[in-house]
């Protein structure tokens, strides 16, 4: 999922992909209880051919709406557009890189196509089969050009100087001349039953992209991070850096300042040799888990038990951050993708349950160490004795205020998947007029969704309304209802059209 302006330039959009079925939606304002809240409408839907894997909007240079980089089968990537003239979807560019050159012996789809896309726009990514990655420069071509930096290529990360391979995942990070990409890979696998024997087998680094001379110098890496470090999210200008997520423990890397981790469970210091810090009281696996930035240092998290923590990045004056400030702001459905919306609304999307939109508001802004105290955590940030005598005493530094959030669900998309088992029976509760009718009105009944999503589910072939009453109309061959008062939702009169053939027509209740 993903908010873009696909449409129009003017109207967000939300982007929801789910196994072949691409779908748009917009926001409807609706007024409710004097409040003006947001609902989604889908506006646009098409079915690809292959399962998408990964979609992200990208903008080229002169154009006023978004383009969606879609990633579907092994390895290919398809750039979509909006056709006003149609109202459909129109392939931009079409990629296909499953030759048998770029498989390297694989039988077997291994690794997911993953796209990204430089937050300035200025080219995009795609990894494939875990070693390859497809640069696409985000630049218009001029007419009759024979200039080559338009056009894609692929680079062996094999063949780098750091040798990368099995990519866990990449990000381009912020605040760099030229795009660059981050790449946690493990190079050497190990699993938990070896952790004694070989940990801390995950590497970071991170790659620049001169698209014009297609050459590719690293520039910045890190070793021995942890066995189980599962993806990475950017952090934006001015802070800068990444958030390596791994199952238990956080860590914030970055290119000029020492690196800080924290270890979420007793689990971290038995699995990995990176220095961590204590974390407070909070006991956390970060897997299966879903992450996005709400602000400059503020990060949303969805765990897999469908608790969402709010992450507050405290940092010194140094832009160095110290510690990571946890706060448990609401608990949701499990969700499989997690994306910032328009305005303060954030899509929640699950395969085990309904997606929801929720609106999010501040509620108050407080110090740092009155929300710790509450917790039992720390009341003041770490400083060694340098710090103190360089940047002067603890008291003088700038009071971080945190806020917090109240969430509210104001729509959702309906999800009766996975359906774990399912029965057909006759419906208990239907009306006599219906009960004459020569073929049987059943019904399916199933187990769907998983865990706390869990629910049984109904599916009936048609609408079937409960009938108050009926009565003859003779010569009656059609009808309207009209409004009169325009204030009001209800209809006031129902115009009958007469003919001399006998007619009925049956008042009812859906």
């Amino acid at each position: 999922c993903c908010n873009c302006y696909f449409i129009t330039p003017n109207e967000p959009n939300l982007v929801v992909a789910g196994g072949s079925l691409l779908r748009i939606f917009r926001y409807v304002p609706m007024q409710e209880d004097g409040q003006i809240r947001h609902r989604l409408e889908q506006v646009l839907s098409c079915n690809l051919y292959g399962i998408i894997s990964s979609i992200v909007p990208a903008k080229y240079p002169g154009n006023r709406r978004h383009s969606l980089l879609v990633a579907v089968g092994e390895a290919q990537l398809a750039v979509v557009d909006y056709d006003p003239s149609s109202h459909c979807f129109k392939t931009r560019m079409l990629y296909n890189y499953e030759q048998d050159d770029q498989r390297q012996m694989f039988l077997q789809q291994t690794f997911l196509p993953q796209v990204r896309v430089d937050s300035e726009n200025r080219s995009a990514a795609m990894l494939i089969y875990g070693s390859r990655l497809v640069v696409v420069p985000l630049i218009k071509p001029a007419k009759n050009s024979t200039d080559s930096t338009h056009h894609s290529y692929v680079v062996d990360l094999k063949k780098l100087d750091e040798k990368v391979n099995n990519v866990k995942d990449f990000q381009f990070l912020h605040g760099y001349c030229e795009p660059t990409i981050m790449l946690l890979y493990e190079p050497l696998r190990t699993w938990p039953g070896r952790v004694a024997v070989r940990r801390d087998t995950c590497s970071i680094v991170a790659i620049a992209l001169n698209i014009r001379d297609k050459v590719h110098p690293i520039i910045w890496s890190q070793n021995n991070l942890p066995f189980d470090s599962l993806y990475a999210l950017p952090v934006p200008k001015p802070t800068g850096g990444v958030l390596i997520f791994a199952a238990n423990s956080l860590l914030y890397l970055n290119q000029s300042v020492p690196p800080f981790g924290v270890m979420l469970n007793s689990l971290a210091p038995q699995t990995t040799d990176f220095p961590l810090q204590k974390q407070g009281d909070y006991m956390l696996t970060l897997d299966d888990s879903q992450a996005v930035m709400m602000e400059n240092e503020r990060v949303l998290i969805s765990l897999k038990s469908g608790d969402i923590f709010l992450i507050t990045l405290l940092s010194d004056g140094m832009r160095s951050i110290k510690k990571f400030s946890w706060l448990k702001a609401a608990t949701s459905v499990l969700t499989s993708c997690l994306c910032m919306a328009a305005g303060n609304y954030i899509f929640l999307g699950s395969r085990f349950g309904n997606s929801i939109l929720l609106y999010y508001q501040e509620k108050s802004s407080v110090p740092s160490n009155f929300l710790e105290e509450q917790s039992n955590k720390r009341a003041r940030l770490d400083d060694d004795d340098l710090d103190l005598e360089i940047f002067g005493n603890k008291k003088e530094k700038q009071d971080i205020r945190l806020s917090t959030y109240s969430f509210e669900v104001v729509d959702s998309l309906m999800n009766f998947s996975p359906i774990t088992q399912m029965t057909v029976g006759e419906s208990p509760y239907i009306s006599e007029e219906y009960k004459s009718n020569n073929h049987h009105d059943l019904e399916i009944i199933s187990c769907s969704g998983y865990g706390k999503n869990g629910a049984l589910s109904i599916f009936q072939n048609s609408i079937r309304p409960m009938i108050n009453s009926t009565f003859d109309l003779p010569t009656v061959y059609n009808m309207w209802t009209i409004h009169t008062d325009p204030t009001s939702s209800m209809h006031s009169y129902l115009i009958l059209a007469k003919l001399i053939a006998p007619s009925s027509c049956k008042l009812v209740r859906t």
